[in-house]
């Protein structure tokens, strides 16, 4: 029993050791490879939202906020996620195209920095319909 338990409480000792000290906003904001990262796993993320939004309702959202306050009141987000930079992400749907984006350092819309992802619906049956 007792060599168990500290073999488990070596296990945990490892898997805290190897993940690394945890990661800050302003740590984060210092590396470029991973603040890409985290800002496309954010969107990936909203992405999953927008796809069960759309199978779900058979519709396409207009904004973020209708992943939270959706028709039958079946919350897909509870809260707006924000991007390292502490801005809200952004939905925007233009007809069947939906881009999700972080304003990016600059924190103004429509600049080179924002980093975007556009996803077409275009073609794609709900599921159910």
């Amino acid at each position: 029993m007792k060599r168990t338990i500290l073999a488990l409480l070596f296990s945990l000792s490892m898997l805290l050791i190897s993940c690394g000290p945890p990661r800050h906003d302003s740590q984060l904001l210092n590396d470029p490879a991973a603040l890409q990262e985290s800002i496309r796993t954010d969107l990936l993320s909203l992405r999953g939202s927008v796809d069960t939004y759309f199978h779900r309702y058979a519709d396409l959202p207009w904004h973020l906020p209708d992943l939270r306050d959706t028709p039958d009141q079946q919350t897909l987000l509870e809260a707006i996620p924000t991007d390292p930079w502490r801005v809200p992400y952004l939905l925007r749907r233009i007809g069947d195209d939906i881009i999700l984006s972080s304003t990016g350092p600059d924190l103004l819309v429509g600049t080179d920095d924002d980093v975007e992802l556009r996803v077409s619906y275009v073609g794609v049956t709900p599921k159910g319909q």
